[in-house]
């Protein structure tokens, strides 16, 4: 049985507002994270202030294409986008407790406390982008190890050499 809906997920550089609406249009759902550019995401989540948020808060809206737009804080504030997740689910992962920094400390010791991992709801639509990303995360990783560096007045060769390599994996 051929599969009828297709979703991908992509990291920062590709998640741009046309190229969702045009995803959307071909009847492919997306998710991933974003960058903060001129008139995106709305001044909504833009006014959202990172040094007052609290760990584990969620801040959403939803764009004017039905695009699920939000900061979530972890670490730090993480701009995610998806056509095919709903606000309010979430799901329990068991997370490793981070390296402590200036920013984090008071975080890491309310949720973790001396433990190393402790179970956490995070909201899936993070789930699932953590999940299929890091395939692509992995197949990028084992590419570096062996792709020979290539200088060359030809564009296409270095373009052609990473493809080989992704398909060889």
């Amino acid at each position: 049985m051929l599969q009828s809906t297709f979703i991908v997920a992509m990291d920062n550089y590709f998640s741009l507002p046309k190229v969702i609406s045009k995803l959307r249009e071909m009847g492919v759902g997306m998710v991933g994270t974003s960058r903060p550019k001129s008139n995106w995401p709305p001044k909504v989540l833009k006014s959202i202030d990172a040094e007052k948020s609290n760990f584990n808060e969620f801040y959403w809206v939803i764009h004017e294409y039905g695009t699920l737009l939000s900061w979530w804080k972890e670490n730090g504030m993480v701009l995610c986008c998806s056509t095919v997740h709903k606000v309010g689910k979430t799901i329990e992962r068991l997370r490793k407790k981070p390296r402590p920094t200036t920013t984090n400390k008071h975080h890491i010791k309310e949720v973790w406390g001396e433990s190393g991992a402790t179970n956490i709801y995070i909201p899936t639509l993070i789930d699932d982008y953590n999940h299929w990303m890091g395939g692509v995360d992995m197949a990028d990783q084992l590419i570096a190890y062996y792709h020979p560096d290539l200088r060359c007045q030809r564009t296409w060769m270095p373009m052609f050499l990473q493809i080989i390599s992704m398909v060889r994996r």
